[in-house]
């Protein structure tokens, strides 16, 4: 929404395909080289963290814990496979809306223009 309220749909457009490319390229070459794609280590802290309290609580407090953690999406480790892989595309759209910002003079209005789109 921010490029878009900065630079119009063209750049909502393009820091939406952009950052979609982008972030897939990513992915494949991280799989590529490892084999896997990991989850950040705050994120198995705080699940373990979870499920610690929960296991310490009891009654009420323990069936809400449950509830929390089962409403949560990291609050379950992730299926193996590539589509089931977490990667957080918050990155990708904001390196995609700075290179909108500092490159769409010079060579995305001629992309655009080639495509048709104005």
């Amino acid at each position: 929404m921010l490029a878009g309220a900065w630079f119009g749909y063209q750049g909502a457009v393009f820091a939406l395909l952009a950052g979609a490319v982008q972030a897939t390229l990513v992915a494949f070459s991280v799989l590529a080289a490892r084999g896997k794609l990991d989850e950040p280590e705050a994120v198995v802290r705080e699940r373990a963290e979870l499920d610690a309290a929960i296991a310490a609580a009891e009654g009420e407090e323990r069936a809400l814990l449950e509830r929390e953690k089962a409403l949560d999406p990291i609050g379950h480790a992730p299926e193996s496979g590539l589509g089931k892989a977490r990667l957080a595309f918050g990155p990708f759209l904001a390196l995609a809306t700075l290179e909108y910002m500092l490159f769409h003079d010079n060579l995305l209005i001629g992309l655009f223009d080639a495509l048709g789109v104005s």
